[in-house]
């Protein structure tokens, strides 16, 4: 008969496992356009894996056919799928890393050649085009005459007095955006308080074409962040694990009781559904009664309730055209004792005993758990290791629990 340790660890691996055995999952396909080199034009299948791999590439299904090819931007002019067009253009990119930690004091950027898919922004008159390299750093271009010409900006450690260092920014993009968007007067205020992000820079641009009175052929939809909200409910199975109680014959089975809680999952954008933070306040609760048969006997009684919030990271395996998907999470729990039953029962006398006479009212713990999500529905089974209730270093009494939980979306 499998050990109820073993249970436990083995429902922590269960993410584990969904990772290697279903990492085919991870492909979603949308339909999409592909423009060849020579001008002409396919339908099918397409998927972008965008900031999942640093090398630039899709997946294509031609209409008809049933296998994919992988497509570089050596190999097409572009592609269209999910409301977003992107160009296949040689660039020059900026390098440097822009982590805090790893800022260099040279304010020039450290460019280097390179051949990728360009994200449209916005197209008419004056255009605006998107990619983020392989370092992480966001690039935006604008087009002058046919040729794309990166915004400059960089980060950089500015040296001051007494040996102090403040981070600068080189932002040459300003200047440029000024001389490229000349043609309208009314700029320069706003220019002021252009930042280089995507947000602010198509602010600045739905500006100049309300200037100008000239109309912009696309403009791409921003992807926000998204939110669900939900309520959870199912069992947990609860065991003490301690060293102290034992010494006197006392013996816990693992506790058996209801949980539930409402959860808020965030999901994060450019991620197709796949990334979320998922949050819940959840409510749990234990039990534990052992006897010992003596004269007099001895009965301890231990209950306690928990008012937990579960910070987690969940990743969603999607497919375009599957109903089920499967999901995984993990992150920590950090629980509140909001109820206590805790005493020992000597004959017709009631005491608090031993170490765990004064509990700890908060805990920590880990989490990891596995399901799936149809609709509105979801089913999952969840581990969770805490630090427990004991305020004494010498006899510890962590908690382990289980859960099998559904979940309804609102």
């Amino acid at each position: 008969m499998v050990s109820t340790s073993r249970f436990f660890r083995l429902i922590l691996f269960l993410p584990f496992l969904f990772f290697f055995n279903l990492s085919d999952a991870q492909d979603l396909f949308q339909p999409g356009i592909v423009y060849g080199t020579k001008g002409d034009t396919l339908k099918g299948m397409i998927n972008y894996y965008g900031w999942t791999n640093p090398k630039p590439k899709i997946s294509f299904i031609e209409e008809g056919k049933d296998t994919d090819v992988v497509l570089t931007p050596n190999r097409i002019s572009g592609f269209e799928t999910g409301g977003n067009k992107y160009r296949s253009a040689a660039v020059k990119t900026e390098m440097t890393l822009n982590n805090i930690e790893l800022l260099v004091s040279n304010p020039n950027l450290r460019l280097a050649n390179d051949t990728v898919f360009l994200r449209l922004i916005v197209q008419g008159e004056k255009s605006l085009w998107f990619f983020r390299n392989k370092v992480h750093n966001d690039q935006f271009y604008i087009d002058e005459n046919g040729s794309l010409t990166l915004l400059i900006y960089k980060k950089y450690l500015k040296e001051g007095a007494h040996n102090s260092s403040t981070v600068g920014e080189n932002k040459g993009y300003l200047n440029q955006l000024r001389h490229y968007l000349s043609d309208s007067e009314d700029l320069d205020s706003k220019l002021q308080t252009t930042k280089y992000s995507e947000n602010s820079l198509v602010e600045l641009y739905d500006k100049y074409y309300k200037s100008t009175g000239t109309k912009r052929v696309f403009t791409a939809k921003r992807e926000k962040i998204a939110y669900e909200k939900g309520v959870v409910a199912g069992a947990s199975l609860t065991q003490l694990n301690e060293n102290y109680l034992q010494t006197f014959g006392l013996s816990f089975k693992p506790s058996l009781m209801p949980a539930a809680g409402f959860f808020l999952n965030i999901i994060f954008p450019e991620t197709r559904g796949r990334i979320s933070a998922y949050n819940e306040l959840f409510f749990t609760t234990l039990n534990y009664k052992s006897e010992v048969a003596s004269a007099p006997s001895y009965v301890y009684n231990l209950g306690l309730s928990y008012l937990k919030l579960n910070i987690q990271f969940r990743y969603t395996f999607k497919k375009s055209d599957s109903k089920l998907n499967l999901f995984m999470n993990a992150g920590i729990s950090n629980g509140m004792i909001i109820r206590e039953t805790n005493h020992l029962e000597a004959g017709d006398q009631r005491q608090s005993w031993g170490p765990y006479s004064n509990t700890r009212k908060f805990e920590q713990g880990l989490l990891a758990g596995a399901g799936v999500i149809s609709g509105r529905f979801s089913a999952e089974i969840r581990a969770e290791y805490s630090t427990g209730f004991s305020t004494v270093a010498n006899y510890p009494a962590s908690l382990n629990r289980a859960y099998i939980l559904l979940g309804y979306r609102f």
